[in-house]
């Protein structure tokens, strides 16, 4: 499936984890959309035999970059139980705030 990110390409900031994610889910639209156009059995004829994957199997693969970027997206959407309740880094859905949000960014957490 989804193979491991390499160290120096893991998300760090917020907007670089916003970024990754927005990345991983158009990837999984394209999957879904050739999917959706050519069928989940079809190859990319394009490719070497070696390299090619069916439709199935790339939007898998896509899914699960999803999921991990969903999990980056996490650490700093959700608080853990480890987290103490006045730790700026956390963002609590509850207490979600545009302006709020916009300015971590611009910060850079």
């Amino acid at each position: 499936m989804s193979k491991s990110i390499k160290p120096e390409y893991i998300p760090k900031t917020i907007e670089q984890k916003l970024g990754y994610f927005v990345e991983e889910c158009g990837e999984a639209l394209a999957a879904a959309g050739k999917s959706q156009r050519w069928g989940l059995d079809s190859v990319n004829p394009d490719l070497y035999p070696e390299y090619q994957e069916t439709n199935a199997e790339w939007l898998l693969r896509e899914m699960a970059d999803v999921e991990r970027a969903i999990g980056y997206l996490r650490e700093v959407l959700e608080p853990t139980p480890a987290a103490e309740d006045d730790d700026p880094a956390i963002i609590r859905l509850a207490d979600f705030d545009k302006e709020g949000m916009q300015a971590r960014i611009h910060r850079g957490r």
